[in-house]
């Protein structure tokens, strides 16, 4: 499981020949399906040409570097094939209320599981006092979860979950990583965190 904050920066390396093809300056998410879709290159050079990956094009996204295995690889050149999809950074610093209302905090960063890009759960952010002292927080993300354009929406059975598993954030990560699988092994559309009481 990895940060989406940990992904910015890396190479896109092709292992076939060893080329470099960029560095990952945004990542695109679809929101309604819980999953990275897509990443925005950096290039360099005089022009500074960007390019998008789709996340189909990528085979593993490692702690330092994201690995493609063929050298055929299709680039987008504009955002029409995403129109989906929102930068990353659009999410960060975004409020999280229940809803009944509680406040939860920010947006502080996204996890996500390096084999699938599927998203895991958000980090959440209750104040820089708050997060030396206590650690910032992880909710999951339930596809009931309304993304506004001020504000995201959470079910209010999420907030047992975050307070439950608080202070066993490890312990807490690998219960969302359950929740995907189960998710995973669902029929489509169904509501895996419709259980998570039990977590």
């Amino acid at each position: 499981m990895l940060k989406i904050s940990d992904i910015i920066g890396l190479p896109i390396i092709i292992t076939t020949n060893g080329e470099k093809i960029g560095i990952v300056q945004e990542i695109l998410l679809n929101l309604s399906r819980g999953a990275i879709t897509g990443f925005i290159l950096d290039k360099g050079g005089f022009l500074r040409d960007k390019k998008i990956v789709d996340i189909k094009e990528i085979k593993n996204i490692g702690e330092g570097a994201i690995i493609i295995d063929k050298e055929d690889i299709k680039f987008e050149n504009d955002l029409k094939s995403f129109d989906d999809s929102i930068n990353f950074k659009e999410m960060m610093n975004k409020p999280v209320f229940t809803q009944s209302g509680k406040n939860l905090g920010i947006i502080g960063d996204i996890f996500v599981n390096e084999n699938n890009g599927h998203i895991i759960g958000f980090e959440v952010s209750e104040g820089i006092i708050h997060d030396i002292l206590e650690g910032r927080g992880i909710i999951p993300l339930p596809r009931s979860t309304i993304y506004g354009k001020d504000t995201i929406v959470v079910p209010n059975y999420v907030v047992d979950f975050f307070e439950k598993n608080a202070t066993k954030k490890d312990l807490l990560l690998q219960r969302l990583s359950k929740l995907e699988q189960v998710w995973e092994k669902a029929e489509a559309g169904a509501d895996y965190w419709s259980n998570v009481e039990q977590y």
